[in-house]
């Protein structure tokens, strides 16, 4: 094509130049006299270019090209009516005819400049040269060229940058050819041109707003990701990924700082799938990973740290932000426990035992959590052996745990009492304390008692429950043990007996309605025989537990909660003031104190107490300076 066009040239130019030799004045005017036959055959060339010819002399060269014969130039169309002729608005245009339109074509084709830069192609020459001869073999050689570079490229793949000279190319091709194969071809590749253009546009428009969301970023990558999957190589789609993966890096880092690893691995996750080897990616991934081990072990640090100084607040945060990404249920579950029994029992568990350090050596008794709960307090009325004052029956609740003596305060505790202060006992004032006396089988008043004593007046040994105690005595232990472990012990409250007795039932007893199927306590059985022969004329049917009178603490089974002897033993002492129901008491499980009162509270069955004083719910009082062998305490503690 590039041979055949530059001898036409030539040849062109030679002609050009022997008429102008023989005169270019009267060539004109017999040239102008033709042009008015042909007006109807061509489109007005009436670009801002052509400032040195007027249309009638454009006319009247292109006349006289024809009448010297030059096939290449005639045209084979029918004349098109001038109304039916849209004109097009058209850029300017440098040459002032065919003869600079065909060599500034001859240019572009030797550089190769096919459809770039726009207004110096092949195809805006192509443009120019057929618009002033619409059958010129070399505009249509260089057409036909055009065609098939542009269809070579199949859908999708022109080149953004090509798209301007691919419709010119289309525009020549229908007002040459009208309709044919090739011009569909051609709109194949610009259509699709145009339609990723369009989605490259809509993804970055996407991109170009600032607080994306990892989804919104995600449509945007879904624009280019269509582009690439037609034009793989094509470089404004592949910036456009490799921005997205940037951005929902930067948003995965952001979420790691607020501890959501399990959002920022999938926003990392998600700018891998578009590109998987990414150097932005892995780091950021690696980045994470580091991040993430380093969060866990600095958080479990602080947790533990603050459950054991007792900051709950700080030990909550820690695990708040922990459950954001630590894949261990088992784990966390265990944490949130251990938060829990913070929140509840400051640190412990339920059912937990402890005992407190002695400012002057040694240890407290050992204390067990009881653990949160509700309960009905008193008796039903159709109970069997019921009381008055066990009634009226109220729901109470424990909404945070409290300790409670695993046993009774027992001699050896109670004297390290007495040695580390000097304390004397009202019933030492007094001098004398109920004792059981075998040959008559009652309870009588001795000289000389004091709590070193057992139940019959013997010298108790230190595993014993502490007997011949006033309320007032164990109160002053209480007070004394609060002082010396800094810890809040106290006399339980009523309430806090019962619950703790009965331990999650509500029958009789806390081992069911009647006589245990089993040794678990220190009662009254009819099995039991004292020294002396003697036998209980109400006891347990077909029970006996192998003691008459107080045993050991811990010779028996504990309750549910794990406490010993609070079913049996000894009775108890306990913080409230007697009153004679229910009726007026507080809401809560405090205890029900009335200032100066003279009677207090004891609960519990003891080693003599008949089967209907130990249930559950049974309740009498006693005066506050009064001791003897049947009562004896056990502390409670505030966690």
């Amino acid at each position: 094509m590039v041979r055949s066009l530059k001898n036409n040239l030539s040849f062109i130019f030679a002609l050009v130049i022997i008429l102008g030799a023989v005169g270019v004045g009267a060539w004109r005017a017999e040239l102008g006299q033709r042009t008015s036959e042909r007006l109807q055959l061509f489109e007005p060339f009436t670009g801002e270019e052509d400032q040195g010819l007027s249309e009638e002399q454009l006319l009247a060269q292109r006349d006289r090209i024809d009448e010297l014969g030059d096939e290449e130039f005639e045209p084979d169309l029918e004349p098109v009516p001038a109304e039916s002729v849209e004109p097009e608005e058209e850029p300017e245009r440098d040459p002032d005819d065919l003869i600079q339109a065909l060599a500034r074509l001859e240019a572009a084709v030797n550089e190769g400049r096919y459809l770039v830069p726009e207004q110096d192609s092949v195809a805006w020459w192509v443009d120019s040269a057929l618009r002033v001869d619409s059958v010129n073999e070399d505009a249509l050689s260089a057409l036909a060229r055009l065609v098939d570079d542009i269809t070579a490229l199949g859908g999708g793949k022109l080149p953004e940058q090509d798209l301007p000279g691919a419709e010119r190319t289309l525009t020549i091709l229908r007002r040459v050819e009208g309709d044919s194969a090739r011009i569909a071809a051609v709109q194949t590749v610009v259509d699709s041109a145009r339609e990723l253009q369009q989605r490259l546009a809509r993804s970055e428009s996407i991109l170009a707003e600032e607080g994306l969301s990892a989804r919104q970023l995600m449509r945007a990558a879904a624009g280019f990701q269509a582009v690439l999957a037609i034009d793989d190589g094509n470089p404004a789609a592949t910036k456009g990924i490799e921005a997205v993966q940037r951005r929902l890096v930067d948003l995965a880092l952001a979420a790691s700082q607020d501890f959501d690893f399990s959002a920022a691995e999938r926003m990392v996750e998600q700018a891998r799938s578009l590109q998987e080897r990414s150097r932005v990616v892995n780091s950021a991934s690696a980045q994470l990973m580091a991040f993430r081990a380093q969060s866990e072990a600095d958080l479990l640090a602080q947790f533990d740290s603050a459950l054991d100084t007792r900051d709950v607040d700080t030990a909550r945060l820690a695990l708040d932000r922990l459950r954001k990404f630590l894949d261990d249920s088992r784990r966390l579950r265990s944490l949130s426990r251990k938060l829990t029994n913070a929140e509840l029992y400051a640190g412990y568990a339920p059912g937990e035992t402890f005992t407190d350090s002695l400012r002057g050596g040694g240890r407290g008794p050992r204390m067990v959590v009881i653990p949160i709960g509700r309960f009905l307090m008193g008796s039903p009325e159709s109970e069997q052996g019921r009381k008055r004052s066990e009634g009226p029956q109220r729901e109470l609740s424990f909404p945070l745990g409290f300790a409670m003596g695993q046993t009774e305060v027992t001699v050896g505790d109670y004297r390290a009492f007495v040695e580390a202060t000097g304390f004397v006992t009202e019933v030492e004032q007094t001098g004398q304390s109920d004792t059981y006396q075998e040959r008559s089988g009652r309870l009588v008043l001795r000289n000389g008692v004091t709590w070193k004593r057992d139940y019959k007046g013997s010298r108790a040994r230190a595993t014993e429950p502490v007997l011949h105690v006033t309320w007032n005595d164990a109160a002053a232990y209480a007070n004394w043990l609060a002082e010396s472990t800094s810890s809040a012990y106290r006399l339980p409250s009523e309430a806090e007996f019962e619950y703790s007795l009965r331990a999650g039932t509500q029958t009789r007893y806390w081992w069911g309605d009647d006589a245990p199927d089993r040794v678990l306590a220190n009662l009254t059985g009819a099995d039991d025989v004292s020294k002396g022969k003697r036998t209980w004329a109400n006891g347990f049917a077909d029970y006996g537990d192998g003691f008459w009178g107080t045993a050991p603490v811990r010779s028996y089974e504990a309750n549910p909660f794990g406490l010993f002897d609070i079913d049996g033993n000894t009775s108890e002492w306990v913080a409230d003031c007697w009153h004679d129901n229910y009726s007026r008491a507080p809401s809560g499980t405090q205890p029900w104190v009335n200032p100066g009162c003279k009677l207090r509270v004891v609960r519990g069955g003891s080693w003599g107490s008949a089967p209907e004083q130990s249930r559950s719910a049974y309740r009498t009082g006693n005066g506050v300076s009064k001791g003897g062998a049947r009562v004896g305490f056990r502390v409670a503690r505030d966690l």
